[in-house]
């Protein structure tokens, strides 16, 4: 019985990573002109990006989290920076998908908006800011999680996806030149944009003003292994 049992479990894990491999490779954007949990969670069964317009909620900016906690330190790649040293320094910086500043500063924001996105077997979820001073050009990057999406809390960025049918050709090519097979989209602070798995992403800061990213990812309890694996 038990061995059945066994069995019977891993073919649902199996089941569940076949699925979540089986990307669309025809996709295209699709765009939703307002937040809603039933028409995004319809639509994530096409595996395309989607697009989500017209959110608007209470802006964060830099200078006023600096001033509100004048004192707060960063801890960054086992460092520590002052909010004033960031905010005051000349130099292009940037702090990337930083769990605690969220925690400390950010009251749950991002958690209200996952519930759009996730449902019964989603977990491990994680809510992280990115902080830049400047232009800067994120690294390619392959979704490896069930869920992930990107909201601009600040400023603006440029946001190229490219679908994992082009895989091989973008192997081991420069951002610029892989930008060909990339959709292109200019991400502001009234929109988010969910990437589905195995998709490849970069994004780059668009001007010398300070940007401030959210991002949100979580697996299942099927892939949740497999995705931290691969």
């Amino acid at each position: 019985m038990f061995f059945l049992l066994l069995i019977g479990i891993i073919v649902i894990f199996l089941k569940y990573i076949y699925d979540q491999n089986q990307n669309n490779l025809e996709a295209e954007i699709i765009e939703i002109q307002y937040l809603n949990r039933d028409t995004i969670l319809d639509k994530k069964q096409h595996k395309s990006p989607i697009l989500i317009h017209n959110h608007i909620q209470k802006k964060n900016h830099l200078d006023q989290l600096i001033k509100d906690n004048p004192g707060y330190m960063i801890e960054d790649k086992n460092k520590l920076i002052s909010f004033q040293s960031f905010a005051q320094s000349e130099n292009n910086l940037f702090i990337y998908q930083n769990k605690k500043i969220y925690d400390d500063l950010f009251n749950r924001e991002l958690n209200e908006l996952s519930e759009c996105f996730t449902e019964k077997l989603n977990c491990y979820y994680q809510y992280y800011i990115s902080l830049f001073k400047g232009n800067h050009y994120i690294q390619l990057t392959e979704n490896k999680n069930d869920v992930f999406f990107l909201k601009p809390i600040e400023n603006t960025i440029i946001v190229y996806l490219i679908n994992p049918k082009h895989k091989t050709e973008i192997k081991d090519k420069d951002q610029q030149s892989i930008k060909k097979w990339s959709h292109r989209i200019e991400l502001n602070e009234n929109n988010i944009l969910s990437i589905p798995v195995n998709w490849f992403y970069f994004y780059e800061t668009t001007n010398l003003k300070n940007t401030i990213i959210g991002s949100f990812h979580c697996d299942n309890y099927f892939t949740f292994l497999y995705n931290h694996l691969k």
